[in-house]
């Protein structure tokens, strides 16, 4: 028997789980990046001898001791993995493959990362946008979103309107 495609509400939930997965894996790979390179000037003022070392020194803790707790890198890596997996799941609806797309999305689920709450609406937004939903509805949704939420969307990979 063959399954049918997905309706508009399964693929908006794809692309929802695509788009959550690929800002978080981008989010966390630019705070690390940013992380480091604040690392790196901070012990630039130290070697040079421009800073308050105890300040400079405190800040390199500070975040080393975030990086080794929060993990950003190990967090976006599961993240670039699950969302290749979302990917995969996308071209193959997109290829009139028949797949059994509810049963996929709760076996992918289960690797799903742990996001931010900051890119909900975002990645929801770029679901929307990427499903050809109406520009009313996601200017809307747009006009909703917190500082919080637009910041981190922009420093996630931004929403193409």
């Amino acid at each position: 028997m063959m399954n049918k495609q997905p309706d508009n509400h399964q693929m908006l939930t794809v692309y929802n789980s695509y788009f959550t997965e690929f800002m978080t894996e981008r989010l966390n790979q630019r705070m690390i990046n940013l992380l480091i390179f604040a690392q790196v000037v901070l012990s630039s003022a130290i070697m040079a001898d421009v800073a308050h070392t105890f300040v400079a020194g405190l800040f390199i803790a500070v975040i080393s001791a975030f990086l080794l707790v929060y993990k950003p890198g190990e967090k976006a890596g599961n993240a670039r993995i699950q969302s290749r997996r979302y990917e995969r799941l996308i071209h193959r609806i997109n290829a009139a493959d028949t797949c059994d797309v509810p049963a996929l999305l709760i076996e992918y689920a289960e690797f799903d990362s742990e996001i931010s709450g900051s890119l909900i609406r975002p990645a929801y937004i770029r679901a929307m946008v990427a499903c050809g939903k109406k520009n009313d509805e996601i200017q809307m949704e747009i006009s909703r979103l917190t500082r919080t939420e637009r910041l981190v969307a922009w420093f996630s990979g931004g929403i193409p309107v």
